[in-house]
């Protein structure tokens, strides 16, 4: 009887530990990432060249950088973080930050950022991307804090699949020589990383 005992337990701690061994392809392993991007283009014709004739950046943002951090738990993500944009001199008002992706605006806006992420197949035609696991955001909130006191809250245009961030799901350093494929465009960089803390 002892024995059927120890083989029955020595089974199901396989099982778990099967179970276990088994990452979600969905998720980082659990902990806590920093996530960094920062994405410039000095005009908008050079963002159009570099990224095959298509800007991933609205044509008045001279620049876009993101300061945050991932929390996993191995199954699921959230994020939070900072985002800065910086609107090309005489695009429209000064700060004009209500709606940095539909509205015009010169100067720098700052939103903070939170939101659901997951893994995904990259479709984006960069090497280091392409056909490869990537961060994705969805159900996205941006907010800043106004003169009133109130922030002023907007979802972000990530889509019903939500969107790729361009950040590869193996955790490194990016460079822009990364992504074009060893080349550097003229006037544009983009630099990623994804940093697992201890």
């Amino acid at each position: 009887m002892k024995k059927l005992m120890l083989i029955a337990i020595f089974a199901v701690l396989g099982i778990l530990t099967s179970s276990r061994a088994q990452p979600n392809p969905n998720a980082l392993p659990a902990g806590e990432y920093a996530w960094t991007i920062d994405l410039r283009c000095v005009t908008e014709e050079l963002c159009k060249a570099a990224f095959g004739g298509e800007s991933p950046i609205p044509s008045w943002w001279e620049s876009f950088s993101f300061v945050g951090h991932i929390n996993s738990d191995g199954n699921t993500m959230t994020y939070a973080g900072a985002d800065v944009f910086r609107g090309r001199a005489g695009a429209g008002a000064e700060g004009a930050c209500t709606a940095p992706f539909e509205t015009p605006f010169s100067g720098v806006c700052i939103f903070g950022e939170k939101g659901e992420a997951f893994i995904k197949t990259s479709a984006l035609p960069s090497p280091v991307l392409n056909g490869k696991p990537t961060i994705w955001i969805k159900n996205a909130l941006l907010y800043s804090p106004r003169i009133s006191g109130e922030n002023y809250v907007t979802p972000c245009p990530c889509g019903a699949e939500g969107e790729d961030e361009q950040t590869p799901a193996t955790p490194g350093t990016y460079t822009t020589k990364d992504f074009f494929g060893g080349k550097k465009p003229v006037g544009v960089s983009l630099n990623v990383q994804l940093v697992k803390l201890p």
